[in-house]
Parts: structure tokens; C-alpha cells; sequence
């Protein structure tokens, strides 16, 4: 399936700071992309490129089937704090196409028709972002573009985010996000792209890589005395003492095997999960660069695409 659209080479600079060298990324069409990296490593520059807020300094942006349409919400929202909920969403709505139904819809969907005509100097943070949100996905773009998204919103309202977002994908948008709540991306994107020194250095699916890598499933014991469980393991598997917890490291066909052999040994296992790796243990695990090739997307652009840039 043909890319939505492409980062190809790109380079950007703040004044004489380096921020992107040579970025080169597909964005699959109907999937929810991960951007993640270190601070300052870029991201949130390679989200406004996408939405075309910033002009590369080289290199090209472009979309084989022509502009998407696209939504986008900044890291921090800031409105006008004299201006109501449905004030601010009916503005752009002129330009998203939005009739007065679906805003009643939206402002619904994000949980804040009951404060619609409450001036948004007086949100919280919380409500701040679901009215970006509302006005991020007005008039269902191809292409919703958000900086981290769920920074204050509280549980309930980070699961309700997602499910919009589910919901959104469902309807044919293609998602992209960037996230430092790592744990919080798992089961809820299904590419992701990492940031490093200017480059992308893996991307690619989500279960691709989890496959490729083949990293440990972490079974986490609590309530277990650490030497016993260290004398039964008999150094077959690696041992991570934390606090209050203990993990040990197995492969998928090693979880039953430890649980037999701790029980035949009389063990009283406590409380213990099996946690499958995620998005958190390919960022920490120091994946090496060129997991994912970035030689891979570089392609010609033609006649037949469409630069927006």
C-alpha cells in the first residue's frame, strides 16, 4: 500500500542549531505512528514539517496521491481566553468545514458541551487539550498530526482520547503522534518511528520489530525472597532485583517452564505477572541503528507526486 506521504532527506536548522539531518520517513496510510526519541531530539520539529507549519531547509515532503488534508494540535494548546469552547471550535470549523452539527458532535465526543459556553480562560489544562483535540479531527482529515496529546489529561480521559483515535483511524485517518509515556503507546499505535541525533534511526510496525528482536518476557514477582528464587534459577535466567519486585528474564517458551520448577521447589510464588515486551523495552534496550533501514524509503519522487512543501 502506497505511502500517504513522505519525509525524503529532509534537514532542518534552528539558527546555526542542527535539528534534523537527513530525516527520511514513510507514513503508512491508516495507521497510528509513534514518534519517540529523547528531548530535544526533534520530534516535535518533524510534526509541524508534516503539518507544513515549518519549511525544511532541504529535502522534500510530498504525497504520491496529492496534499492530505490535515489536523493538527500543538503541543500546548493556547486560545483565546475571552472566547468560549464552541467560539473557538466554530472558528475553525470555517476553515475544516465542520457544519454546526458535527461541532455539536465533537464538542460532545471530547466531554465538553457541558462547558461549550464557559470561556476557555477559565479550562483547566486537561480541558485545553480536548478542545484541541475536538478541533484537530473537525472536518476528518487524512492526516491528524498531534504533539503530545494526552499531556494532562487525567486516566479516564487518556482512554477516551485513544478510543477517539480508534475511532478515527476506523473512519480512514492516518495518525501520527508523538509520546514520552512510552508504557502508554502499547496496544494503541501500530507503527513507530525513533528520533536520534537528527535522523530516524528504526521504524517500521510495531510487531515487526517486537518479532525481530525477540526480546525477553519479563515475569515480575512480588512477595518472594530474592536468594530462594536466585538458588532455584540456578543462573539459567537473568535476575533484576527492584524495589519490592523481582524480574526474571525468559523467552516465550520458558514462562511455564520457570512456574513448574519454582512450584516443584515448594516456592510460594506471591503475586507475579507475565509482562510481554513493548514500546518502552524497544526504546531502552539500546536498539542499534539500522534495524529498520532508512535506504529502504528513499525512492524518486515523479511526476505523479505532489510536494507540499
Amino acid at each position: 500500500m502506497a505511502d500517504l506521504c513522505r519525509l525524503a532527506d529532509v534537514h532542518f536548522s534552528y539558527g546555526s542549531e542542527r535539528v534534523l539531518r537527513g530525516v527520511d520517513l514513510g507514513i503508512t496510510r491508516k495507521a497510528v505512528w509513534g514518534m519517540v526519541g529523547d528531548n530535544g531530539s526533534g520530534k516535535s520539529t518533524i510534526l509541524k514539517i508534516l503539518a507544513g507549519i515549518l519549511r525544511p531547509d532541504s529535502g522534500c515532503l510530498y504525497a504520491p496521491g496529492g496534499r492530505p488534508r490535515i489536523g493538527y494540535m500543538p503541543e500546548n494548546c493556547m486560545w483565546y481566553p475571552d472566547q468560549t469552547g464552541a467560539q473557538i471550535l466554530r472558528y475553525f470549523s470555517k476553515y475544516s468545514g465542520a457544519d454546526a452539527c458535527e461541532q455539536k458532535v465533537l464538542l460532545k465526543r471530547v466531554g465538553l458541551w457541558p462547558a461549550r459556553d464557559k470561556k476557555v480562560g477559565g479550562y483547566s489544562k486537561g480541558m485545553r487539550q480536548k478542545l484541541g483535540m475536538a478541533q484537530a479531527i473537525s472536518g476528518n482529515p487524512n492526516l491528524l498530526i498531534l504533539d503530545e496529546p494526552t499531556n494532562g489529561l487525567d486516566p479516564r480521559s487518556i482512554c477516551d482520547f485513544y478510543d477517539i483515535l480508534s475511532e478515527s483511524v476506523a473512519l480512514g485517518m492516518t495518525v501520527i503522534l508523538s509520546s514520552h509515556l512510552l508504557s502508554e503507546l502499547d496496544g494503541r499505535i501500530t507503527h513507530v518511528a525513533h528520533l536520534s541525533k537528527g535522523r530516524i534511526s528504526w521504524n517500521g510496525s510495531c510487531d515487526q520489530l517486537l518479532q525481530r528482536l525477540r526480546l525477553p518476557i519479563r515475569v515480575v514477582f512480588t512477595g518472594i525472597n530474592f536468594n530462594l528464587l536466585k538458588e532455584a534459577v540456578n543462573g539459567r535466567w537473568e535476575l533484576r532485583e527492584r524495589v519490592g519486585k523481582i524480574e526474571v528474564l525468559v523467552n516465550e517458551t520458558e514462562v511455564a517452564q520457570l512456574l513448574i520448577l519454582l512450584t516443584s521447589r515448594g516456592m510460594d510464588l506471591g503475586r507475579f505477572e507475565v509482562l510481554n515486551p513493548g514500546i518502552e523495552d524497544l526504546y531502552l534496550n539500546n536498539v542499534t541503528d539500522g534495524l529498520v533501514s532508512n535506504d529502504d524509503l528513499r525512492v524518486e519522487v515523479t511526476n505523479e507526486t505532489e510536494s507540499y512543501q
